[in-house]
């Protein structure tokens, strides 16, 4: 009987395992229709520079291409080699891009439910298809799909030859095919794969894990096979070109990621232009604009580098705080663009948190029976049990450091949607799954059967101390958090750029030609300070400019506004925003109405602000600061300027006379 019950029940679960993978996919399906591109949409920047015309030229070329043209190290081989094999057609990549995804949802469901059980795989499957960061690039003409379709394959194969000493030759082959396909689509993992061989090799030197010796010995071997071809791309590369590395975009990334004007993030995040090409050009004609060049790349690197070496030390401990900060919760712009991102991200951290405190307190208690992320009961007195919940903790730990170390590779670089979610989600994504498997251990529909049943009987005490109804609360926590967290932050987190800290600029507009403020719903009180009279109340300061001069983007590519004035307000938490205004702006429709976060607490201050595209002045004109404070807030006014970026001049001082790049500018508008 014993046997049949079991029967029924493995072709149960192998039904319902059947079922939620159909429906996941019919899911993830209707998602991507969603995102998918339609047939008159422009295609994204690298594609249509990059991607597409190095896989016309495999097309037409061969090898030939790969092997002499300097083009082919501007990014890794397979971000031509995949558009070339579907004939660089877009319909057909898009298509074939949305099949990867598919099958990495599969391969998500098939790691999560070896290490937590169906609840994990439920749970894995669910972020991956419904994370908006991730579906949205999957129909795209870009190398997420193929990346994150080699991590996933890679993951679920390591994890089967983790619990697998026999048979498991498949699976090493497997995974160094899928971490192949990583380092050959975006590089991202070859420094953890370059840190980890001689770690495995100290490890099997010592004989420190004895049972593991024979698995960790093939691990180490085939992570040695994985590199050979990324190694012989590497030299020809090196040899050719002199280029050693699978391909540039390090300096592309510095550059963005260390630029004090942007934050270190994407530039449209803060109104500001993609400005790199400008940078080389100006630097080094010779590279004609192109960033990918090896020039081009040594330019941005040094660029980068030497506004971090001047920048002071607690300035730099707050900029890459604040960096980390946007990694691991989604920047705080984003939660005007998408405030879910933040929520799945919250949802994942406090997830693995509470995991961690509980194979924290198994551990301390000697209970590894609780370490097991099974559907069922099973004997904990069972030695291949046991042997398994060891297996999983150390896979746990070996997850979590490997997505803290992506955390500190990835600090530095350019901070972007795409990237957090390409290359941190995959690791959080499986994490949280098996630690939402852990914290969930007892709710069970059995046990829920079993709480309920109890609470019918009057056994009230014994139902309340069952382990159930507090993982039952701390779900419930966990989503409580979630929610009130992100409502908060999006009300108080404020990102702003440092006004004395905004890589070289040089003057546009100062004093100058900023005539008397006519201030409007304020009485005034003296020269420069008014009190609000009424909402909304606004301060309209004339503009004139050099001889009529207007600042189209080819005069300069960004601005940057820095005023400074003081709001004292009896309640400072309703008066948090100025709206700016250009009476003849640049004509654009695209950009939201700009907002300046500001401090109502009566101390001058100054504030910096993007000078861009609706902040840009077409003509002489005025600049309105619009208040929404009650009435009785005092205002005062010191002044404002209109600066611009000099920093591609200041690449080019560095390049040719060694001259430091100074990211500070320490006077105040008057």
């Amino acid at each position: 009987m014993t046997s049949l019950h079991m029967n029924q029940r493995t072709i149960w679960l192998r039904g319902l395992t059947v079922l939620w993978l159909a429906l996941i996919c019919a899911i993830a399906i209707h998602r991507l229709h969603k995102f998918f591109p339609g047939l008159t949409d422009e295609l994204n920047s690298d594609a249509m520079h990059t991607y597409l015309p190095g896989a016309r030229l495999i097309l037409e070329r061969g090898l030939d291409f790969l092997i002499h043209d300097a083009r082919s190290y501007h990014v890794a081989p397979l971000g031509y080699l995949w558009p070339a094999l579907w004939q660089a057609d877009v319909a057909t990549i898009r298509l074939a891009n949305c099949g990867l995804f598919l099958a990495s949802v599969l391969l998500m469901w098939g790691a999560a439910k070896r290490l937590g059980g169906p609840v994990a795989g439920v749970i894995a499957t669910l972020l991956l298809v419904y994370h908006p960061g991730i579906v949205y690039y999957m129909p795209k003409v870009l190398t997420e799909p193929i990346f994150l379709f080699g991590l996933t394959l890679f993951l679920y194969a390591s994890i089967e030859v983790a619990f697998r000493p026999q048979r498991n030759t498949g699976f090493f082959v497997a995974a160094g095919m899928g971490l192949l396909i990583t380092l050959l689509s975006r590089p991202a993992l070859q420094l953890l794969v370059l840190g980890t061989i001689p770690l495995m090799a100290l490890i099997l030197a010592l004989r420190k894990m004895p049972a593991w010796h024979s698995r960790l010995k093939k691990s180490l071997i085939t992570l040695i096979a994985v590199c050979l071809l990324p190694a012989v791309v590497v030299i020809k590369n090196g040899v050719q070109f002199d280029v050693w590395g699978i391909g540039t975009g390090t300096g592309a990334g510095l550059h963005y990621g260390l630029n004090p004007l942007r934050l270190g993030i994407e530039p449209v995040f803060m109104g500001f232009e993609y400005d790199i090409g400008q940078l080389v050009a100006v630097a080094e004609p010779s590279t004609g604009g192109q960033p990918l060049t090896r020039l081009s790349d040594q330019i941005e690197r040094q660029t980068a580098l030497s506004l971090l070496r001047h920048t002071d030390l607690t300035d730099a401990v707050r900029f890459f705080g604040e960096k980390v900060y946007s990694w691991l919760f989604y920047s705080s712009v984003e939660l005007v663009i998408d405030s879910s991102l933040r929520k799945f991200r919250l949802f994942e951290l406090l997830c693995i948190a509470a995991a961690c405190l509980v194979l924290l307190r198994s551990i301390r208690s000697r209970q590894p029976h609780m370490l097991a992320l099974l559907l069922g009961s099973v004997d904990a007195k069972d030695k291949l049990y046991a042997a398994h919940s060891r297996t999983r903790l150390l896979l746990f730990i070996l997850l979590l450091i490997t997505a803290v170390a992506m955390l500190g590779q990835l600090t530095p670089l350019l901070y972007n949607t795409r990237y957090n979610a390409g290359f941190l989600e995959p690791w959080l994504i499986l994490l949280s799954s098996m630690s939402f498997a852990l914290i969930t251990r007892d709710v069970r529909l059995q046990t829920l059967g079993d709480g309920l049943s109890k609470l019918r009987a009057g056994e009230y005490r014994a139902a309340l101390r069952s382990p159930l109804w507090r993982q039952l609360l701390l779900i419930a926590l966990i989503v409580l958090v979630v929610f009130q967290a992100t409502s908060w932050a999006k009300r108080h987190e404020v990102t702003r750029l440092d006004p004395y800290r905004l890589g070289p600029t040089t003057e546009v507009l100062d004093a100058r030609y900023f005539g008397e403020p006519h201030a409007e719903g304020m009485e005034t009180l003296d020269q420069r300070r008014w009190r609000i009279t009424s909402r909304p109340a606004r301060l309209e300061i004339p503009i004139s400019t050099p001889a009529g001069q207007t600042f189209p983007p080819q005069n300069y590519m960004d601005g940057v506004w820095r005023m400074r004035f003081a709001v004292d307000a009896k309640d400072s938490k309703s008066c948090r925003i100025a709206g700016l205004h250009i009476s003849h702006p640049l004509p654009t429709s695209a950009w939201p109405v700009p907002e300046l976060r500001i401090t109502a607490d009566g101390k001058m201050r100054t504030y910096a602000i993007h000078g861009n595209h609706n902040l840009r002045p077409a003509t002489p004109g005025t600049l309105t600061v619009t208040l929404n404070c009650a009435p009785g807030t005092v205002m005062e006014w010191q002044g404002a300027e209109l600066l611009r970026s000099t920093l591609a001049e200041a690449a080019r001082e560095l390049r040719h006379s060694g001259t430091p790049i100074n990211p500070y500018r320490r006077s105040e508008p008057q």
